[in-house]
């Protein structure tokens, strides 16, 4: 969206450092690496880093002005302006624009599941209309007003993901957004190290309501224990099973999955009831739009995973899920879920730890192990020391000791992938972010490239 100099000074509270207020920008960027022609730079300070270092930099390629905190800033620039702090800076610019637009906003936040269901709906309501979603894991203080500023300015639709590890942080971007619907998909255990128990989980959650319009109508998980509890002030809709307003019936959980909801037959080209539930988040909200089932069909058909979420491919004769991206106990007995309805020979879990789950760590991690017996699984191996606790779960649950390996490190394991894994095997790889499973997942790959030539 193009906007001036003077818009800008109102949006973010600033004070022209010089330049004249008629001079003109489009788009923002943060990043001085990039070719930013014709864009305003915003330099952001971290823990390690000043982006105001790098201001030359960005104007060298392309940025026709820049925010600054501080008044001796470069002057080889269009225009510059001063404000307080330019993170926040960044937030109230993104809060102008979407202020500025006619764009519904659909705010989306949960446990688990958040980023499957933005990607639903998101392909669900560009059947309505032409679309902006966040990309990526851009659903923080920085990420979604980044989504924000990346409008053109004829946009029907804006679909934000909202994540946080603490209290207070989705009341923030909830602020800037302003939704029109809120969904919430799961209240579960994630970041339980920080906010301490699920019912400040739920609180945290619920924050998405703080910024939502006053007619704002806010989805929630029905078949969740806490959030079907919930009574907020605003227009509420329940989605999945239980209180729901469309309750649906499985088909088939195998890919495509397959559902009826309100009377008709949807299906999604991903397997899994947990992503029957998420799609019919999206049902849901397209049916309060007033999108048909036939556009609400199409655009399900649209999806697409993002990055290492149950990303599934078979190499020579075994059948690898990478679902590396994040994990959580409600997450990983999903992913149990889809690998035991597989079809293959054995069934192999990969699992690793749960991050930022604090004093509940062995608890959790253990129930995980129990799940692993409760869905019939064939082998499991877990990598990471903490994941000793999945193996210990597995085994008071009734798992043949046999039947289980564990490994320290990634690179004991890698080192045993020759002995471990047999044709017609499929595996699945499931741990928190930072220990980097996907590394797991490719070095099983070259093994069976290898070995096949």
């Amino acid at each position: 969206m193009q906007l001036t100099v003077c818009e800008l000074l109102e949006a973010v509270n600033g004070s022209l450092l010089y330049g004249n207020e008629s001079e003109t920008f489009r788009f923002v960027s943060t990043d001085s690496r990039d070719q930013m022609t014709t864009q305003l730079f915003i330099p952001l300070v971290g823990e390690t880093h000043d982006g105001h270092n790098y201001i030359e930099t960005a104007i060298e390629h392309g940025a026709v002005g820049f925010l600054t905190q501080y008044t001796n800033a470069p002057t080889t620039a269009k225009f510059a302006v001063k404000v307080a702090d330019t993170t926040k800076a960044l937030g109230m610019l993104a809060s102008y624009v979407l202020a500025k637009s006619r764009a519904t906003v659909i705010g989306i936040t949960g446990s688990v599941g958040k980023t499957t269901t933005r990607q639903f709906v998101a392909a669900v309501v560009s059947k309505l209309g032409k679309t902006i979603a966040t990309s990526g894991n851009f659903n923080n203080h920085i990420g979604l007003p980044l989504t924000i500023l990346k409008m053109e300015g004829d946009e029907e639709y804006v679909v934000l993901e909202m994540g946080m590890n603490h209290l207070g942080e989705i009341s923030y971007l909830s602020n800037i957004a302003k939704p029109d619907y809120g969904i919430i998909t799961m209240v579960g255990t994630s970041h339980i190290e920080y906010l301490g128990s699920r019912e400040n989980i739920l609180k945290a959650k619920l924050e998405i309501t703080d910024g939502m319009k006053e007619k704002g109508v806010l989805l929630l998980n029905g078949d969740n224990d806490l959030l079907s509890t919930v009574k907020p002030s605003f227009q509420t809709e329940y989605f999945g099973t239980t209180n729901a307003k469309y309750p649906y019936e499985i088909l088939s959980e195998t890919e495509p999955a397959q559902f009826i909801l309100d009377g008709f037959a949807y299906q999604i080209p991903i397997c899994g009831a947990h992503n029957i539930q998420n799609a019919s988040a999206a049902i849901l909200l397209g049916k309060l739009l007033g999108a048909t089932n036939e556009q609400i069909q199409a655009g399900l058909m649209e999806f697409e995973t993002v990055g290492y979420r149950q990303k599934t491919e078979t190499v020579g004769d075994i059948t690898i899920i990478a679902d590396c991206y994040n994990a959580s106990l409600d997450s990983d007995i999903a992913a149990l879920s889809v690998l035991s309805q597989t079809s293959g020979q054995r069934k192999v879990a990969v699992l690793g730890p749960i991050g930022e789950l604090g004093e509940h760590l062995s608890a959790i991690l253990e129930a995980v192990g129990h799940a692993v017996f409760a869905h019939k699984i064939d082998r499991l191996i877990c990598v990471e020391e903490d994941a000793c606790f999945i193996a210990k779960g597995a085994k008071e649950a009734g798992m043949d000791e046999s039947a289980i390996s564990c490994y320290s490190s990634k690179e004991k394991f890698i080192s045993n992938i020759p002995a471990l894994f047999h044709p017609d095997d499929v595996v699945l790889f499931k741990a928190s972010r930072k220990y980097r499973f996907e590394e797991l997942c490719e070095k099983l790959k070259q093994h069976l490239i290898q070995n096949k030539e």
